[in-house]
Parts: structure tokens; C-alpha cells; sequence
């Protein structure tokens, strides 16, 4: 009847470790590994996380990026359950036309038992300061022939130095309307 008769509390905190470098002027590469811990109502989970990933830059304005990220992820839990961390695999291109003016990426992504999911955008600068970018998204299930209605958003930053505002309006395809 909307009354509330408890509280239910769910929190997760992860302190991560992080190394790269770049093997030569067009390959770099970095690796995580990550403590995870969460609380959800009375029980508490432990785990560990791993990933790496390199990123190539053929030329200046083309750059490509592959990563493995859980891998090997496991929480224990307080009941002596152990959930793995689902793995994902990430492949991204991006490129820089008019002189770094126009920028577009893409972004696939896969994570087991997941569809595979698409980013879209563009970012257009103006003024040197301004930027205008837009996106799409989606997920495709290759194995049941199904997609999910995509999801657009619209933003604009502000650049000046080291500081920066931004605001994005995704449209999405849930009910939860729209996003600020």
C-alpha cells in the first residue's frame, strides 16, 4: 500500500590498480587488476578482477582498440557461493576528420550470454571551444534474430584549458523516459 516496512541496502566498492605503456609509437597497452567488494542486505562479497587491453594507431587519425575486461573475475560471497564476473570483449575505432574537427567512433562489445551491443557517435567541434555530438546504440542477438530499438542521445560541452562542462539527453528505448 506504499508503506515501507524495511530498508534494503546495496553497495559495491573497487579499488584498482592500473599499468601501461606504449611498446612503440603506434601500440599501447595497459592492464587493471581490481579488488571488488559489495554488500547486498546482510551479505558481503569479496572478489578479484583482470583486464588488459592495446590500443593501435596506424596513423595519426585512425586508432583501434581491443580489450579483455573480468577476466578470470570471481566474487565469494559470505555464503560460500562463487559467482564468476562475466566476461566482456571490447572493439573500438575511432577517427579524426578535418583536421581533428570531426571525430567518430565505434564501439562493439560482447559480453557472455549478453547480446552483442553497437555504439555509434560523432562529436563535431566549433569555435575551438564547443562541441556537438550525437549517438545511437543498440544490442543485436545474433543466435535469436532479435535487436533492441535503438537508443539516441544529444550533447554539447564546453572546453576551455583544463576545464570543461558537458550535458547529454539520451533518448532511450526503456521506460524510464528521458535522461539528463
Amino acid at each position: 500500500l506504499g508503506n515501507l516496512t524495511e530498508t534494503f541496502h546495496y553497495g559495491t566498492n573497487t579499488y584498482a590498480l592500473s599499468v601501461a605503456g606504449r611498446l612503440r609509437w603506434t601500440l599501447s597497452w595497459g592492464v587493471t587488476a581490481r579488488y571488488i567488494h559489495e554488500n547486498l542486505a546482510d551479505e558481503k562479497a569479496n572478489g578479484l578482477g583482470f583486464d588488459i587491453g592495446i590500443t593501435f594507431n596506424p596513423i595519426k587519425q585512425l586508432c583501434l582498440g581491443l580489450s579483455g575486461q573480468n577476466l578470470l573475475s570471481y566474487l565469494w560471497w559470505s555464503t560460500d557461493h562463487k559467482d564468476p564476473v562475466l566476461a566482456t570483449v571490447r572493439f573500438g575505432i575511432a577517427g579524426q576528420f578535418l583536421d581533428t574537427t570531426l571525430i567518430a567512433e565505434l564501439d562493439l562489445s560482447k559480453t557472455i550470454k549478453h547480446p552483442l551491443d553497437i555504439s555509434l557517435g560523432i562529436q563535431y567541434k566549433f569555435l575551438k571551444v564547443l562541441y556537438f555530438r550525437s549517438g545511437l546504440a543498440t544490442s543485436i542477438d545474433v543466435k535469436d534474430r532479435d535487436y533492441r530499438k535503438f537508443d539516441y542521445s544529444f550533447g554539447i560541452g564546453m572546453r576551455y584549458q583544463q576545464f570543461g562542462i558537458c550535458y547529454a539527453l539520451p533518448i532511450t528505448s526503456s521506460k524510464l523516459g528521458l535522461t539528463h
